[in-house]
């Protein structure tokens, strides 16, 4: 269990324990099972030779979208789960799509304000390097991912990975988390629409989390069919190569629990 040292104000709001959870709730695939074949994914580190930090307005507007945010979707959410239970994959699709859009709108901007300084180009590269080693089976947390395999180009993949951030806070030792952000977006293999429709989260309170035992997942931004992307992030103590170890199990099980989705199954 790794320690948060970020602020309420700029984490999202749904991956703090005291509050509701909006977690990947979905139960993960076996690995392995008869006639599953490995998905291709593309893992890259996002080109930040550019990147400058957001300026004072920028963050400005985006912890007052914050403020604006946060009541209105946890009366959302509460509203919700009043109507229909505590069991997320029972909710009406139309309902789900409406806490995933209200998401969008505390964790778009929770994103700028946390990821507030830009990294080195050698850092996402090192983290993205980090994320292939751990996925082929190497490294800590080893174990081949068998529902993945990495491939050369964002053409050959179903879904294309890019470290789009990643950050370091605390003081020293066990006082440290790191967090590792990535943006999963369409590859060329996948099927039209389909990144739209993944499933990254539940909105019940008290929704089992498969991912606690091995360190932190928040998701910022839910794929909608306007926006079908999603950016979330793991976290963890110790190193940046533990961060990504915890990173390649929670897209494992991101894939695993979405196969047939993605598959095409």
């Amino acid at each position: 269990m790794t320690t948060d040292h970020r602020s309420c104000a700029s984490r999202p709001h749904w991956a703090r324990p005291a509050l509701s959870a909006l977690v990947l709730s979905v139960a993960a695939a076996a690995l392995g099972a008869e006639g599953q074949q490995p998905l291709g994914v593309y893992v890259v580190a996002k080109k930040l030779d550019a990147a400058s930090p957001p300026s004072k307005e920028e963050l400005k507007r985006a912890k007052q979208s914050l403020a604006d945010a946060k009541k209105a979707t946890q009366q959302l959410t509460d509203r919700l789960r009043r109507e229909h239970g505590k069991e997320w994959a029972k909710w009406p699709e139309d309902q789900r799509e409406l806490v995933r859009v209200a998401a969008n709108t505390y964790g778009d901007p929770a994103f700028i304000v946390f990821y507030d300084k830009p990294n080195k180009q050698e850092d996402a590269d090192d983290s993205a390097d980090n994320l292939k080693t751990t996925i082929e089976g190497k490294g800590l947390f080893h174990g081949k991912k068998e529902s993945i395999r990495i491939v050369p180009t964002a053409e050959d993949a179903h879904l294309m990975v890019e470290v789009v951030a990643r950050k370091k806070v605390g003081l020293s030792g066990p006082y440290v988390t790191r967090y590792i952000a990535v943006k999963v977006s369409a590859g060329g293999r996948l099927a039209p629409g389909v990144l739209a429709k993944l499933e990254l989260g539940g909105a019940a309170k008290g929704t089992a989390n498969p991912f606690d035992h091995w360190g932190g997942f928040s998701v910022y931004h839910f794929p909608t069919p306007e926006k079908p992307f999603a950016v979330f992030e793991s976290s963890s103590s110790h190193y940046w190569s533990t961060t990504a170890g915890v990173l390649g199990k929670h897209l494992a099980t991101l894939i695993d629990s979405n196969y047939a989705l993605l598959s095409g199954q």
